[in-house]
């Protein structure tokens, strides 16, 4: 590093105990023996912090807090900018606006394992905002396990519910609102006509055959039973 970096490095780390936290947890995590570090940054420069996720996991609440992190560590930085990718047009002609992405403020370490890799947030140790940030970030997380409701709410639910209303739910709860475990089987296929030789009517979204006018969960999430809500009456 540049002799003014190493100053600031050096003043920053005098002031701020979590530095040294930090170069001790990432010397732990290059002895993990379950690991394979992948990445190559410079580690005087970049420390480990304790916000990981897996590429594999698809852990709705690590990759929320690591994606919260990642912004509230970026939006604090003093390194950080924002950045555009170019827009770019379509064969029909239509313009689609470039991707807005933060780039300085952090890094990403990786990791290899077994089940895939792990991904680590890096932050710069001669960031003071950041690492103030980042101090707040990790007392937060000691004090309850999500950083943003309801980012983790929403990502869970794109999780549980990948092609929307037209899709399955994975969800475990089996009270969840979703359309696919709230509807009733009325409307247009699903008649008395329609049924077959035992008065059944295969519905994609129960995965099953159900009876004509039968309702799955409470009815559909708008709370309506009577075949007029948009996600009634419909064969699927």
């Amino acid at each position: 590093m540049s002799g003014a970096r190493t100053h600031r490095t050096r003043r920053i780390a005098e002031a701020m105990p979590l530095v040294a936290d930090l170069r001790k947890h990432g010397s732990l995590y290059d002895q993990n023996w379950m690991t394979r570090h992948d990445s190559r940054e410079d580690r005087e420069l970049w420390l480990t912090t304790p916000i990981s996720h897996g590429n594999r996991s698809e852990d709705a609440r690590d990759d929320s807090n690591y994606e919260v992190a990642e912004r509230l560590l970026n939006e604090a930085s003093s390194f950080a900018e924002r950045c555009t990718w170019p827009d770019w047009t379509a064969q029909d002609g239509t313009v689609h606006p470039g991707t807005e992405y933060w780039s300085g403020g952090t890094r990403e370490r990786d990791d290899a394992w077994p089940g895939g890799v792990i991904h680590t947030l890096l932050v710069r140790a001669d960031d003071a905002p950041a690492l103030r940030v980042l101090n707040q970030i990790i007392d937060a997380l000691a004090d309850y396990p999500v950083l943003d409701d309801e980012h983790y709410s929403d990502l869970e639910w794109d999780r549980n519910h990948p092609d929307g209303d037209d899709g399955q739910c994975y969800s475990e709860d089996e009270e969840c609102p979703c359309v696919s475990r709230n509807h009733a089987h009325t409307g247009p296929g699903f008649q008395p006509e329609d049924a077959d030789e035992d008065n059944e009517i295969y519905c994609k979204r129960c995965a099953e055959y159900v009876t004509p006018g039968s309702i799955a969960g409470d009815g559909n999430t708008h709370g309506e039973d009577d075949s007029t809500g948009p996600a009634q009456g419909q064969l699927f």
